[in-house]
């Protein structure tokens, strides 16, 4: 039976990691009720007349219509904001509303005392001290001004990538008997940390395989120097080789770029330690038609950084192409299994104010 992830089983797992992203993601909805209080769950059930929710301690509770006054699918409103006005004055609060015409905020997020101010007021949003007042020198500099308020330039480069599916391919690796090569990742932003032009720091988390398929007969020879293990000597050709290589990656990026012709272009450089682990399986045969099946596992921990381009096409959806590389020595310490690759793909964008 041959070892590793199948490619079934990575788009399996992909799609779980897309509609099961976990606990936090789970309980991102926050009722607000007219008293100021604010319940967080999830939204079991909506009627005419109330709202039934589930609490982060799996209790149930029912919430009267005439009690809400709104509902918000995501916890970003927690983080303090400063609003930079056109005239030069700064509302500090958090940023519970937002429509095309104004923001809503509130001074103390446990009151139920609100404020609104329109867009075509403000300047730009921060979300530190430290970046509020560099963006304000900028601002009058002409260097960090917002773009317009409810403009098609606000819309996306007041947006960032949340998630973002990519394809690609690589080298050989060494072993030149390849008939198939694909790679496939999926990367979550869990948080960005942008000036008024989109320019800034993400964090990232991301899961990469790289399936490797041999179908056609080779000689030993290049498997043992792949692999760095002995095979069986009585081994005379290969007939099948399979490689699973599966990574898991945590780090950061650095983007930036420019809005132009009605597209956002970044440029980014990026860096993840990455956990690698490598399945081989092969099939081969000697002199005198016996079969031999074997399969090899390791695992390893090694860097990974990326240089590539990404294109915010609208509020919602984005491309990308990057090149990536690093040192993950998995068989050798003198060979890494991360060798240059290419991949492209498709972003999911979401608001980072």
């Amino acid at each position: 039976m041959k070892n590793g992830i199948t490619f079934s089983g990575f788009v399996f797992v992909c799609a779980v990691a897309l509609l099961f992203p976990g606990p936090g993601a789970l309980f991102a909805e926050s009722v607000f009720l007219k008293d100021g209080s604010i319940v967080e769950g999830k939204i079991a059930k909506e009627t005419d007349t109330e709202i039934q929710i589930t609490l982060k301690t799996k209790e149930q509770r029912s919430l009267p219509r005439r009690d809400v006054l709104r509902t918000v699918y995501h916890d970003e409103y927690r983080q303090l904001r400063y609003i930079h006005l056109l005239n030069g004055d700064v509302l500090e609060g958090y940023i519970v509303d937002e429509d095309r015409e104004s923001y809503t905020y509130r001074r103390d997020l446990a009151s139920n005392k609100e404020n609104r101010v329109a867009k075509s007021k403000v300047d730009f949003v921060s979300k530190n001290r430290v970046a509020a007042r560099a963006g304000k020198d900028g601002a009058e500099k002409g260097e960090e001004k917002a773009a317009p308020a409810g403009s098609r330039q606000e819309g996306i480069v007041s947006r960032a990538a949340k998630l973002r599916a990519g394809y690609g391919f690589g080298t050989n690796l060494g072993y030149g008997h390849w008939d198939s090569k694909h790679i496939f990742s999926l990367e979550y932003f869990p948080g960005s940390y942008r000036n008024a032009r989109g320019n800034g720091f993400d964090t990232l988390a991301r899961v990469k395989m790289h399936y490797l398929e041999q179908n056609d007969d080779s000689s030993p020879e290049g498997l043992r120097d792949l692999t760095n293990e002995t095979l069986d000597p009585a081994i005379t050709v290969i007939h099948a080789v399979e490689m699973t290589h599966t990574g898991i990656g945590f780090g950061g990026r650095y983007i930036h770029g420019w809005y132009f012709l009605g597209v956002l272009w970044q440029g980014y450089l990026s860096a993840l330690l990455q956990y690698s682990n490598v399945s081989v399986w092969y099939e081969g045969e000697d002199g005198v038609f016996t079969t031999y099946e074997n399969s090899i596992s390791k695992s390893t921990i090694g860097v990974v950084s990326s240089l590539g381009i990404e294109l915010g096409l609208t509020r919602y959806v984005g491309l990308y192409v990057e090149v990536s590389g690093g040192y993950v020595p998995v068989f050798k310490a003198t060979r890494t299994i991360e060798e240059p690759s290419v991949l492209f793909g498709a972003v999911w964008r979401m608001s980072y104010l």
